[in-house]
This record gives structure tokens, C-alpha cells and sequence, in this order.
């Protein structure tokens, strides 16, 4: 039985993970001490030997003195069979809670954390292995079902994402639990496994075996072959997603980071499209820290679509929705766009600065390429309208300017500046990081949007005062 199961972890590394084992690598199994990952790290240093791989192990610090003897034991076999061992420990209860998330997302997150920061220390190619098994993956797709999952919430887990891989794929708890008695390593057992009241478990431990007795001992097997039909699916509709996304979808870094989708562009594809559309823009949001808020899809449910779907079809120009996580849905105009509430409130710290320089009219040069950031007024008119010390008066301000006098070029008389602003197009949160240009009560110019009827140059010009909108994302 041992020669047909390593055959299995073979064949799933190698055509499944995608590995090379010619190559020249190193593997991070990440072991907690319990069946899967013992298993797991046995296998890997049979097939490739002690230098190859690394046991890494994460103390939560949930199971007090149980963690502690994990460690100890994960420590202890990683010694005994000749492979190096990492080690690290964090407390995770007061990390979610800091967080103010779940104790399973606390964990996975900072072990995650722990993994990765691993994988730095070695050069070359570097995998991290983790012990899913077959029997997780039904459980995964259980679980999915249960918060009302898409299409590709029906592919349980995945064999390789990344640099993470998950050999065990295909090998059953009674083939796992083999393995160990083979090489007479006896594995710990986590009594947090037990619990019901964490969702998995439950699955585990009670959904599963009465679902097996009412269907059969192969209603396992048959929602795996579920998973394969709906990975082939989920791969044709994420190839088509991601075609729809080159069209509709644009990443703007100005005045904030977001996730714009053309409104018309969206309202024609089919709604299988539009859900999948949805999801991916999602997983592209970033929070002030530059963190993405959804990695690998995580953490967005169908609910979450739903809610978004029925907000863009709605007449919501300038409203907005929180979806979660700090994630809004904003309607604005032709589009909408998903941003993160961190970079959608302007920083304290004003990060633009102007430059003034003047030439004179035959030395002056229009450069049409910096038409946006750059702008010119006569400085006769100026100094005559304003002052012989008119540029010492010109400044930068951002915020509430309903007391400064503003006539947009071209027009006759004042505009109220909001409403400016409004018929440009600028949306309400982006209005918030508007700047003006300003001398006395007077707005001269709004950078990126237009300026002010005040000193044009014309052919009677002399003197061109041009100002220069400088912000620090430029600047670098």
C-alpha cells in the first residue's frame, strides 16, 4: 500500500503542483504536529530528502499548554528525520481582536505571515506546502455551499496557487493516517477539532458521516467529481471574466486608488459575467497600506454581488454602499468604481506644491504634453489686477473655498464652485481632494479640471507667468 500511495504524492506534485523535481528547490512544509501535515512532511523528505525541505511551524498561543507540546513533538520529529526546522509563535486571540476579526482568520493570516517570511530566507525556487487532503476539500465545498457560494466555490481547494501547494490532494484520511503508522510516528491531536461550534467541524464531524449514511460511503467521492466538473467550467468563465475586465475595467490612481467599470460597457454582458466581473475587481482593491483587502478571493461572498448588482442598476449617481471590509461601491457617472474607505478621505499633510516661473512672450514655448499640470496667465494683467507682488500672493489650497470669487474660462460672470466641479464630472469623493490655485479671494486655476477667465495670455502678451502643479507622487 505504502509504494501506491507514494506513486499518488508523486503524481500529484509533479502533475498537478506543477514541479519540477529536476530543478534545483526547497520546500516549506508547514507542519502543525497533527496527521495531515506529519504525513506530509514524511512524504516530502522520502521523495526528496532531508536537504530539500524545511519544517516550519506556527504556534497560535489559542491551546495554551496543548500548543505548546506541538511544538515541541513538531520540533522533536524534525530533528529525528534529519530535516531543518523554523519555528515562530504570535497571540492570535489578541491579534483578531486588535483586528476585529475571526479567530480562523486571525490564524490563517498570521500563519500565512510566518510561512512566507520563510520562504525569504532561502534563495532559489521556494514552495510552501500544505497538508489539505482529500477530505478537507469536501469540506470545503460543504462549507461553501453553506454561505451560498458561486460556481467556483464549487472547486473546493486548489492543487497549486502560486508558490503554495497542497500534495496530499489525493490521498484519503485512512491513506494519511497509513502513512504514519508506516514510519511509526504516532501525530498529535488538536482537541480544538472536536468543537462544533467552529463551523468545519461541524462539517466534519456530524454534516459529513450523516451524509454518507443517507447517500452512500462514495457521496464523497461524487462531490469531488463535482469539484473537477466545476473547476473546467470556472476556468472557461474566468478566461471570458477576464477579457470582459481588459474592456470595462480601468485601475485609477488619481485623486485615490479605485477600480473603475464603464456603466454601459458592464450592462451588456451576461450576469454570469457581470457576478464573476464583480468579484475580480474586488480582489484588485488596496487599502492605504497598499494591502489587498480580498486576496485570492478571499472573504467575498454572494451576498456582497447581490448587494452590489442591485445598487449599480439603480439611479445612485453620487451615492455610495459599504460592501465590507472598509470596501464602498461608489456610483459616480458613467462608472462606478470600488475603493477603500483608508484612500478615499484626503491625508492631513498637503502633498502638492506649485513652481512659478516667468519668461518672456518670445521666449515662451506652449508644451500641450504637461497642458494638465501646467498652466499660463499674463503677468502684466496680474500685477495690474493684483499687485507689482502678485507672485508672492499666488498659493495652493485644498478644502472650502465657497468665499473665493471663481469665472470659469469662457464664460461670463462667477460659478459657484461646487457646481463647477459637478458639471466636469468630478465625483464626491474625489472633490474632496480638488486643489485651487489662488491669489487674494480669487480661484486662478483647478488643476486637471480648468481655470479661471483671470489673464489670459493673448497677442498683446509680454511677460507669461506660468504655474506648475507639482504633487508628490509626480515629483517621485
Amino acid at each position: 500500500m505504502i509504494s501506491k500511495i507514494k506513486k499518488i504524492f508523486k503524481d500529484c506534485i509533479v502533475n498537478k503542483c506543477l514541479i519540477d523535481i529536476e530543478q534545483n528547490f526547497k520546500i516549506i512544509a508547514a507542519v502543525s504536529g497533527g496527521a495531515d501535515s506529519v504525513c506530509m512532511l514524511l512524504l516530502l523528505k522520502d521523495l526528496f530528502g532531508a536537504d530539500k525541505v524545511i519544517c516550519a511551524h506556527f504556534n497560535h498561543k489559542i491551546r495554551g499548554e496543548e500548543a505548546d507540546r506541538d511544538e515541541l513533538f513538531t520540533k522533536s520529529l524534525a530533528a529525528k528525520i534529519g530535516v531543518q526546522f523554523e519555528c515562530a509563535e504570535a497571540d492570535v486571540p489578541a491579534y483578531a481582536k486588535s483586528e476585529g476579526i475571526g479567530l480562523e482568520a486571525a490564524a490563517r493570516k498570521l500563519r500565512y505571515d510566518f510561512l512566507n517570511l520563510t520562504a525569504t530566507k532561502y534563495t532559489g525556487k521556494i514552495f510552501i506546502a500544505v497538508a489539505h487532503n482529500k477530505s478537507d476539500k469536501v469540506e470545503t465545498i460543504l462549507h461553501n455551499i453553506s454561505r451560498g457560494t458561486s460556481i467556483d466555490g464549487l472547486k473546493g481547494i486548489s492543487y497549486k496557487r502560486k508558490n503554495i501547494i497542497r500534495p496530499l490532494l489525493d490521498l484519503s484520511r485512512k491513506e494519511i493516517e497509513f502513512v504514519c503508522k508506516y514510519y511509526n510516528v504516532m501525530p498529535v491531536f488538536d482537541s480544538t477539532n472536536a468543537d462544533n461550534k467552529y463551523k468545519r467541524n461541524l462539517i466534519r464531524n456530524d454534516v459529513i458521516p450523516f451524509l454518507s449514511d443517507a447517500f452512500g460511503d462514495d457521496f464523497s467521492e461524487h462531490i469531488l467529481k463535482l469539484s473537477e466538473s466545476a473547476s473546467a467550467d470556472s476556468l472557461f468563465l474566468q478566461k471570458v471574466t477576464l477579457e470582459a475586465f481588459e474592456k470595462c475595467c480601468s485601475l485609477i490612481n488619481k485623486p485615490f486608488y479605485k477600480i473603475a467599470i464603464n456603466r454601459s460597457l458592464f450592462n451588456v454582458l451576461d450576469d454570469a459575467i457581470k457576478n464573476r466581473l464583480i468579484r475580480l475587481a474586488l480582489t484588485k482593491v488596496c487599502d492605504d497600506k497598499k494591502n489587498c483587502v480580498f486576496p485570492e478571493y478571499t472573504g467575498i461572498y454572494s451576498d456582497m454581488i447581490l448587494r452590489v448588482c442591485s445598487f449599480v442598476n439603480g439611479n445612485n449617481s453620487g451615492k455610495f454602499i459599504e460592501i465590507g471590509s472598509g470596501v464602498c461601491c461608489v456610483s459616480a457617472y458613467s462608472n462606478f468604481y470600488f475603493s477603500h474607505k483608508s484612500v478615499m478621505t484626503p491625508k492631513a499633510a498637503f502633498d502638492s506644491k506649485i513652481e512659478i516661473s516667468e519668461v518672456a512672450r518670445t521666449d515662451f514655448i506652449l508644451d500641450i504634453h504637461e497642458f494638465s499640470t501646467m498652466e499660463y496667465f499674463d503677468g502684466d494683467m496680474l500685477e495690474k489686477l493684483f499687485g507689482c507682488d502678485f507672485i508672492d500672493k499666488i498659493k495652493i489650497i485644498r478644502g472650502d473655498v465657497s468665499d473665493f470669487s471663481f469665472s470659469p474660462f469662457g464664460m461670463s460672470g462667477h460659478k459657484n464652485v461646487r457646481k463647477y466641479l459637478i458639471d466636469n464630472r468630478i465625483g464626491t469623493f474625489e472633490r474632496a481632494f480638488i486643489e485651487f490655485v489662488v491669489m487674494d479671494n480669487c480661484i486662478l486655476w483647478i488643476p486637471g479640471v480648468g481655470r479661471s477667465n483671470i489673464a489670459p495670455i493673448d497677442k498683446n502678451t509680454t511677460r507669461v507667468i506660468i504655474i506648475k502643479h507639482i504633487s508628490k507622487t509626480e515629483e517621485t
